[in-house]
């Protein structure tokens, strides 16, 4: 953990309150509650139709998500990105020897068949792209049995890709069942200081989780991932291409994470822990016989970095260089933020490698908070940054008391009005 030091040389305090700012962030960025109830209507309204085809293919079609949305990391996508929406259309009386172009061919008819979704209807590699106008699209990858016994938690697929002209191998489900039995572990933290869990109809179509469930798992892997795209989107175009993918960054996030839980590393604060966790994510690359590889645990089969491994163009050194400068970045980042002396410049450090629009908008949060302890009488000032906090900040900050103007002991029976400077 030497890399980390110059964040761990701080007080717990600050650690924490750094900490508690950037889950803030990622939780502003989240999907919220009317984004959320129109993509699950929209998802089981599809996977509804799906399943309601004639053709013998998509018989007893079943619907569900995979990705961000199944896990619980998604981020607001930076700039004028959509919300990617991944689904998995699986068909249980599809066979191989129905053939992937086949397989391809039927979802895009049944698809191509509704009024709506005909307008809306775009190829990709593997599935179909919905594209709704607004803030996301379904992306739809419809899925075969690999396996014998498929369940809900463990399901191996072949995949039809086109590119490729042949199936390949894929297990979401067995992949959103690892990733869920980590999260469920805590790191051991000092005094117990921290409590991240607290933030928190058809049968073709699978449910999706509860988003508002967050581990720190969950909040690490937003992080990651936010800064990831603040970080690309300044590189430039290049780069945005050629960005970590995110089902690297959660997997080798969650490796590391499991590993600091099981050899029960202890941690001040968050921060600590997110830092450990970032340190040590590449020790989970695999690297044989000159090639990369990032596996899904749920079928070690499906290499997440097999394009690390193109020789053509030079494309896979340049994906492996940016993870790699990736990595590199985040961690300064992180360390410069939380090295940051007092609110403005913690603010500029947090605007600068998250981006100014979710800052501003955690800012205006707080300071609605603030506004709402004047009236409660529970307004607090921070022994960290010396800025205004409410009963739930650190207990380290000092309560602040009504303001009389004469204090305390004063004779003068006119109490002050409480401060409304930023509004009523």
């Amino acid at each position: 953990m030497s890399s980390s030091a110059t964040a761990l040389k701080l007080t717990k305090d600050k650690k924490q309150y750094v900490g508690d700012f950037l889950e803030r962030i990622v939780e502003s960025l989240d999907l919220s509650e009317t984004q959320y109830r129109l993509i699950k209507r929209a998802y089981e309204t599809v996977g509804t139709y799906l399943s309601e085809g004639e053709n013998p293919i998509l018989t007893g079609a079943e619907i569900y998500s995979q990705g961000s949305v199944r896990l619980n990391t998604t981020v607001k996508p930076k700039g004028s990105e959509q919300y990617d929406i991944d689904l998995l259309c699986y068909l249980p009386n599809a066979h191989k020897a129905t053939g992937w172009a086949e397989v391809l061919e039927a979802v895009r008819e049944r698809l191509a068949s509704h009024g709506t979704y005909s307008e809306m209807l775009s190829p990709l590699p593997r599935g179909y792209r919905i594209m709704y106008a607004g803030e996301y699209h379904l992306d739809i990858t419809p899925g075969i049995d690999l396996s014998n016994n498929p369940s809900d938690e463990n399901q191996p697929l072949l995949v039809p890709d086109a590119r490729l002209r042949d199936w390949k191998e894929s297990n979401p489900a067995g992949y959103a069942t690892w990733f869920d039995s980590i999260t469920v572990k805590m790191p051991r933290f000092v005094k117990l200081m921290v409590a991240c869990d607290s933030f928190a109809k058809s049968a073709a179509v699978r449910p999706l989780p509860d988003h508002t469930q967050k581990k720190l798992l969950n909040r690490i892997v937003q992080i990651f991932k936010r800064h990831r795209d603040v970080w690309a989107a300044k590189k430039g175009t290049e780069c945005i291409e050629l960005k970590p993918i995110s089902a690297i960054i959660t997997t080798l996030a969650a490796h590391a994470y499991n590993h600091i839980c099981m050899n029960e590393r202890s941690y001040e604060t968050d921060l600590d822990a997110i830092l450990d966790v970032l340190e040590n994510m590449p020790n989970f690359i695999d690297y044989r016989s000159g090639l990369h590889f990032v596996v899904n645990p749920g079928l070690p089969a499906e290499n997440f970095a097999e394009k690390w491994n193109i020789k053509e163009g030079g494309k896979g050194e340049k994906l492996v260089n940016n993870f790699i400068a990736w990595h590199r970045a985040a961690i300064d980042n992180i360390q410069e933020i939380a090295s940051s002396i007092g609110e403005d410049e913690l603010l500029f450090n947090l605007s600068k490698y998250f981006g100014e629009r979710p800052v501003k908008a955690v800012r205006e949060s707080i300071i609605s908070g603030i506004n709402a302890a004047r009236y409660s009488d529970n307004l607090k000032v921070s022994a960290v940054t010396g800025s205004l906090t409410t009963g739930a900040a650190s207990t380290s900050a000092r309560a602040m008391p009504t303001n009389t103007f004469y204090g305390e002991h004063s004779s003068s029976p006119i109490a002050m009005k409480k401060n409304t400077f930023f509004g009523d």
